[in-house]
């Protein structure tokens, strides 16, 4: 079973994408900010096959997040899926090194789309 990492401080957001996939058959783990998110990663015994990872987070946004996750060598190789409502999430994306953009509001097909090319 592939495994996902949500990343995103709106619970709304987490959950439905979440319902959406487990539903698809994906394991789903769950973080609140790019903090929580690389905790996670710390504890995980094998690297989740994506990250969807919200761009403004407070604590520690996603930029920070995927500086830092490279930074200790937290599954550099896992792709990065970045979510943002922001017109500039391409360039956000290009400068943080993820794969690849999601914009917000996000459409359920092209979540899943997004998924299993990644996956």
């Amino acid at each position: 079973m592939k495994t996902i990492l949500i990343i995103d401080d709106d619970q709304g957001i987490r959950d439905a994408l979440s319902e959406l996939l487990e539903m698809e058959g994906y394991a789903v783990r769950l973080a609140v900010n790019g903090s929580d998110g690389l905790h996670l990663l710390r504890d995980m015994p094998s690297p989740p096959d994506l990250v969807l990872l919200d761009f403004m987070m407070p604590a520690m946004d996603g930029f920070q997040f995927r500086q830092q996750q490279i930074a200790e060598g937290l599954y550099p190789q896992v792709p990065v899926v970045l979510m943002s409502a922001d017109c500039h999430v391409g360039d956000k994306q290009i400068r943080g090194g993820m794969m690849d953009h999601l914009r917000k509001p996000m459409d359920i097909n092209e979540v899943l789309d997004m998924v299993k090319k990644h996956c």
